[in-house]
């Protein structure tokens, strides 16, 4: 009898690459069975799968591990940066081996920490952050001004877009933002209120010149009366923008 299992035993196939590659995936934070994929390319995508559930000495030194240069080494090195929450200097020192992801790297940690920034900064102060969130961009991750000041204009027309979700509008709303930089992000609540409501900004369009009251009723975002020509403005940029595609 024990011949016989010994003989099943030695006659059972080892697990396929396939198998190991499931094994690591169903738990990532035990990547020990990529080292026994045979096929390079897969054992590589393996360990960049796994890299990320790792501890960060761990995780950098699975990373360390793929031949250099390799797609998945630089896939790796930007999971593990994600995985990680990076920013500033450690985020600049992983994203720095991210390879062809470099720039897709830095532009996450940039984006986070400009994120907690603005979620920290008192509401009313909105052109400071604008001029904290550049600097930060210079001195964090040498970026060029003109670069970081688009990023940091489009962050904050995001920030001021998706605050008081459920109130209507106004012009307290965008604290002391532009006016032209209010209006973007007005219009860009109406976008996304009205894509998750499956209505055509057409409809939005149709009922031009439109009050409140009008824009509600076709599944649009509405105002405070000081932010009407705000609110105006906004809904002329989106029809324009539609006219002319």
């Amino acid at each position: 009898m024990i011949a016989a299992v010994w003989v099943m035993l030695a006659c059972t196939p080892p697990p396929s690459d396939r198998a190991l590659y499931l094994q690591v995936s169903q738990n990532p934070s035990d990547p020990t069975p990529c080292q026994r994929i045979e096929d390079p390319s897969l054992s590589a995508e393996c360990v960049a799968l796994s890299a990320p559930a790792l501890p960060e000495a761990d995780a950098l030194a699975a990373c360390e591990t793929l031949p250099s240069p390799s797609p998945w080494r630089d896939e790796c090195f930007f999971l593990v940066a994600d995985a990680l929450v990076a920013e500033g200097p450690l985020a600049v020192k992983i994203c720095g081996q991210a390879g062809r992801f470099e720039r897709r790297c830095l532009g996450h940690a940039f984006g986070r920490q400009a994120r907690t920034l603005l979620a920290n900064h008192p509401r009313g102060h909105e052109r400071e952050a604008f001029a904290l969130i550049k600097e930060m961009g210079r001195s964090d991750y040498g970026e060029a001004p003109a670069q970081t000041a688009r990023k940091t204009h489009d962050l904050l027309v995001r920030h001021v877009a998706g605050r008081d979700p459920g109130e209507r509008f106004s012009r307290a709303t965008c604290g002391d933002l532009p006016r032209t930089m209010c209006q973007e992000a007005f219009a860009l609540r109406i976008r996304e209120q009205m894509s998750r409501s499956g209505k055509p900004l057409s409809t939005l369009c149709d009922s031009e010149p439109l009050d409140v009251d009008d824009a509600e009723a076709v599944g649009a975002p509405g105002w405070d009366a000081d932010a009407d020509e705000i609110a105006a403005k906004a809904v002329r940029r989106i029809c324009v923008a539609s006219e002319n595609r």
